[in-house]
């Protein structure tokens, strides 16, 4: 294992030498520190160039993972399977890309940001790295203008779900329609919510089901020890025929020397590949230029509908609504009107934690949570730079019928001009996100299960040398009994 991966970072060393050699002004960057993943504290070793290259940028992230033996973990070293192997050469990615936000052709593989289409109704702020580095997922983001004002813009969440077929996608198109007024149109689909449960060993066992998570062959535990393979036997055959029995019982001793048996292997977890739920949003928008220039200002509207839901789906829309920009301010309102099975921004940051969850033993989808509403409100979001010295983006929305439904979101970072107001201080950011409020039933910022929030500090060490405190909250459970997760990372960060 030790060779193989010192193999690999020759190779890749040699590679980034050739790239360099070629490349603009390539950077390098070195990460060391401490990461929370799958439970377990590991120190982490991260190599991170970024090369650009002409229109094409490289940002690749080669890491190891080591225990407090210093024993080298195979994740992200590891070729035992097809989809072992695929995760194995996309983790070496955080990104390549073709021209940047803005211009006319942009393309990106690897981590997504801050995705929105259109004016949000649908997909809005979408990102694919919130578990980032426990889990690093591929995406593939487009933004292309053609000619007569036609915009094309397209996301996958994750090529390596599209192996497994898995993944979800959204695409978007707009043109220009009686003069100024511009439409388009956005499709996403889900094609199956159930490839959002993690799966590290390729079992086809979600791993809050599989009690042996990191070996592939074995999913199912029949006398409940954890021991695999069974120090045991889970089975004895009496009179020909086999009969399963829990080897020991709660005081250890011999069930099947006392002639006892009991039939405790009930059935096998439930594989991802037996799950399939699939959902598809449609939607449309017009947009109207009122203002252009130094202060711009939009007015627009955008509707759309839930397909292969059950019990009929259900539909929303939000007009009018008015887009502002000027100076550092981007602002937009909003009226919304949600019916039946219906939530708008359904693809948001957090989707990649609802999409599918385990709770008990069965496995619940963001889906299965949409109840029937009849609901309307208001809906704000804004973004502003105060001073160029903080950057702040927040956005609330208050919806009311026989049923509240309230959501807020905050974060904000200091900027480089207030960095250098502190000494050593070199990155300080915070966020809290919130969906599904209901004060009636807990208060405004009451811990549920969908609320995280986390804050980033950093400190410089020395010339070009950061280290990075991340600490990160998430709750699972129920509105009533959330239970809490801290993830901490800890890095030194290396530039050059």
């Amino acid at each position: 294992m030790k060779g193989g991966a010192m193999r690999w970072l020759c190779t890749g060393a040699i590679l980034l030498w050739a790239l360099s050699a070629w490349a603009e002004v390539p950077r390098m960057g070195v990460a060391v520190g401490t990461v929370t993943m799958e439970g377990k504290q590991w120190q982490r070793i991260s190599f991170r160039p970024d090369i650009p290259i002409g229109p094409f940028g490289v940002a690749l992230d080669i890491e190891l993972f080591l225990d407090q033996k210093g024993n080298i973990s195979k994740r992200g070293w590891d070729f035992s399977t097809g989809q072992a192997t695929r995760e194995t050469i996309f983790r070496k990615i955080y990104y390549v890309r073709y021209g940047r936000q803005g211009e006319p052709v942009f393309m990106k593989l690897g981590a997504l940001d801050d995705v929105t289409l259109g004016y949000g109704l649908i997909v809005d702020g979408y990102t694919n790295a919130l578990e980032y580095p426990s889990v690093k997922r591929i995406g593939f983001q487009g933004d292309v203008r053609l000619g007569g004002g036609l915009r094309l813009q397209w996301l996958v969440n994750d090529l390596d779900d599209a192996f497994t077929g898995g993944p979800w996608f959204a695409a978007r198109a707009s043109a220009p329609l009686l003069g100024k007024l511009r439409v388009g149109g956005t499709l996403a689909m889900d094609i199956n919510q159930y490839a959002g449960l993690k799966d590290r060993d390729g079992d086809d066992v979600p791993d809050a089901l599989d009690p042996f998570p990191d070996d592939g062959t074995a999913w199912t535990n029949t006398d409940a020890d954890s021991d695999f393979p069974d120090e045991i036997p889970d089975y004895r055959v009496v009179k020909g025929d086999t009969v399963w029995v829990d080897t020991l019982d709660i005081n250890g001793d011999n069930i099947y020397d006392r002639g006892e048996y009991r039939n405790l292997r009930g059935p096998e977890p439930s594989k991802k590949s037996e799950n399939k739920d699939r959902i598809t949003v449609v939607g449309v928008d017009l947009g109207y230029p009122i203002l252009e220039g130094p202060v711009k200002l939009e007015l627009y509207g955008q509707a759309a509908k839930f397909l292969m839901v059950e019990d009929g789906g259900g539909w929303g829309f939000a007009a009018p609504g008015l887009r502002l920009t000027v100076g550092p301010l981007r602002a937009r309102l909003e009226y919304r009107n949600f019916q039946g099975r219906f939530r708008p921004e359904y693809f948001n940051d957090m989707y990649e934690i609802e999409r599918a969850r385990v709770v008990g033993d069965s496995a619940v989808t963001k889906e299965a949570g949409l109840d029937s509403i009849s609901l309307k409100g208001v809906f704000g979001k804004a973004v502003l730079r105060v001073m160029n010295i903080v950057s702040v983006r927040a956005s609330y929305q208050y919806l009311s019928g026989k049923e509240r439904n309230q959501r807020f979101y905050v974060d904000g970072r200091a900027l480089e001009p207030l960095l250098r107001q502190v000494p050593r201080l070199g990155e300080l950011s915070a966020y809290y996100h919130k969906d599904h409020i209901d004060t009636r039933e807990a208060g405004f910022f009451d811990p549920t299960p969908n609320t995280i929030y986390g804050y980033r500090i950093g400190f410089k060490v020395g010339d070009g040398v950061q280290l990075v405190w991340h600490t990160h909250y998430e709750y699972t459970g129920t509105a009533k009994n959330p239970k809490r997760h801290k993830y901490v990372t800890v890095e030194t960060e290396v530039k050059f």
